[in-house]
């Protein structure tokens, strides 16, 4: 015969049973001379024993891991890109004399894939599309100051894969010969070539001999 005890009671027992060495196959109630209720996991004379209710369980939902979840774009770790990055220019490199015009180049692991297409940004503005094999472009009108470039790529739906780091570069100019060229020559005073040759045109060497 068995005897179902409260709900409340039975689990302080069971943690009693459970904080043993070994866990006992049953528990057995008794009463005294005094009519006091006695339990124990060793089955005795006229004992009866208790039916436990199972103990509660929780178990934990399992995380998404790294493998599964979904990649952000612009992401480092992209299925389809390991590496993107600006290889030229140089961060803080200074350039001189270009005539406006600044070659980029990029630095793509694996080959930009079919379909796929490289957006470079100066300033933060679109400069120019790169499509196929090609890693570099030409940017024109890149003026005299600082200057931040980056590249994007971007696939068939125009969705943002991968991005590189922003790089800062400095252009500079001087005054060249062709600078000195386009300024116009002094012009000298109109001289009446049948008067006297004035003196500030006259050699230092033939000014004695002028009257």
């Amino acid at each position: 015969m068995c005897i179902r005890l409260p709900r409340v009671f039975l689990l302080c027992i069971a943690g009693v049973v459970a904080g043993t060495p070994a866990l006992a196959e049953g528990i057995y109630r008794w009463e005294d001379e005094s009519g006091l209720p006695h339990y124990s996991d060793v089955p005795r004379k006229g004992a009866e024993e208790v039916e436990l209710e199972p103990a509660q369980t929780y178990s934990a939902p399992a995380l998404a891991s790294s493998a599964t979840a979904g990649n952000a774009p612009g992401d480092t770790a992209n299925p389809d890109y390991q590496a993107f990055a600006v290889s030229s220019p140089k961060s803080e490199e200074t350039f001189w004399n270009t005539g406006g015009n600044l070659n980029v180049s990029l630095s793509l692991q694996p080959d930009l894939k079919s379909g796929h297409q490289i957006h470079a940004y100066l300033d933060g503005q679109p400069h120019g599309i790169i499509q196929g094999d090609k890693t570099s472009m030409l940017l024109k009108e890149v003026y005299r100051g600082e200057h931040k470039v980056y590249a994007q790529v971007r696939d068939v739906s125009n969705r943002l894969l991968m991005e590189t780091p922003t790089v800062t570069f400095f252009m500079q100019q001087t005054m060249s010969e062709d600078n000195l060229a386009t300024k116009p020559a002094p012009v000298l005073p109109l001289v009446d070539p049948t008067g006297p040759i004035p003196r500030s045109q006259v050699p230092v060497s033939r000014r004695k001999s002028v009257r």
